[in-house]
Formats: structure tokens, C-alpha cells, sequence
């Protein structure tokens, strides 16, 4: 009887801890208004990348996964179909695989590509002492940031996946609050 109530109360205690390391999730890194840092980075066929991207395009949304998590993978079929629309407006959708660079983690990142038909960037980073920071202080995946064209963040980070209509609708309104800011 004791050992039980032993075990909820810890599960609680962890329950608690958790939910409290997320409420404070990139918070102090990705803060709203904050210069996106700079980096060096390519995609997966091998295209460069930096934070000069962000002035070809009317605001672009950063997505953050890592292969390890499931959520980051399933709504990957669902940000291809976001990616599609969003680049009417000219938005570009970009992902930022946390763990990718290492040969083993980058052919699973192709093969989760693949199978979700996403044609839409995917980044490696292989340079940005900042960016580097940036990409620690992500605690919660997916995470998603929205950037103006002038290179500065948006709002909160966006934790969780954006499949569901809440999540949408807050996605949709930083966009906006971008493309009105960058004018």
C-alpha cells in the first residue's frame, strides 16, 4: 500500500517537473524581437545556407525536430501541405534537424524525408557559435519559430506539433505579425 503511494507521488513529482521545464522552453534564447543568429548550414542535397535567406522571402517559418521524435515525424506530411500554401504568400518553410550531421543520423533524416515527400529545406548546421546556443536551449520538439525578413523572431516559439487547429491559427497570426513588421 505504502510502496503504491510511493510510486504516484513520484510520478506526480516528475509529472510536475516536466511540465514546468516546458512552460520555459527556448524562452531566454528564442525571445521575440531577437535577431535570429547567424549561421552556415546546408540541406540535404547539398544546397548552402545562412541567415541571408530570411530577406528572400516575406517571413519564413523555422521548424526544429530531431529524428528521435515521433511527434517531429508524424507531422512532417502535414507541414509539406503548410509548406505548399505558405509559399503563395511567399513564405518559406524551412526544418532544422537538431541532431542531423553525423552520417548514420543523416540517412535516417533522408529516409523520414522521403517517406513524408517533403520538399521543402531541411537544414544541417555546420557553422554559428549562436545558433548552436539556440538549438541547446530548445528543451520541447518540434519547436517552430516564425522570422521576418529582416532576420528577427516573431512571438513565442511555437512548441508542439502544427497539426491541430490551434496551433494553425497561432502559426498564422505570427506570420502575419511578420509580413505587417518586415514593412
Amino acid at each position: 500500500m505504502k510502496n503504491g503511494l510511493l510510486k504516484r507521488l513520484v510520478g506526480v513529482a516528475a509529472g510536475v517537473i516536466l511540465v514546468m521545464s516546458l512552460a520555459a522552453c527556448g524562452s531566454k534564447e528564442a525571445a521575440a524581437g531577437k535577431e535570429f543568429p547567424t549561421f552556415k548550414a546546408e540541406d540535404f542535397a547539398g544546397q548552402q545556407y545562412t541567415e541571408a535567406m530570411f530577406k528572400e522571402n516575406a517571413a519564413t517559418v523555422v521548424n526544429f525536430w530531431f529524428t528521435g521524435c515521433q511527434s517531429c515525424i508524424e507531422e512532417m506530411p502535414d507541414l509539406e501541405k503548410m509548406s505548399q500554401k505558405l509559399a503563395e504568400k511567399n513564405v518559406k518553410m524551412v526544418g532544422i534537424c537538431t541532431d542531423a550531421g553525423k552520417e548514420e543520423v543523416d540517412k535516417e533524416v533522408m529516409k523520414i524525408l522521403k517517406s513524408s515527400n517533403v520538399t521543402f529545406p531541411n537544414l544541417k548546421i555546420k557553422e554559428g557559435e549562436e545558433m548552436e546556443k539556440l538549438k541547446g536551449s530548445i528543451m520541447a520538439f518540434p519547436t517552430t519559430l516564425v522570422v521576418d525578413k529582416n532576420g528577427k523572431i516573431v512571438g513565442k516559439p511555437i512548441v508542439g506539433a502544427l497539426n491541430d487547429e490551434s496551433q494553425e491559427k497561432v502559426l498564422s497570426e505570427r506570420i502575419e505579425e511578420a509580413i505587417n513588421q518586415a514593412k
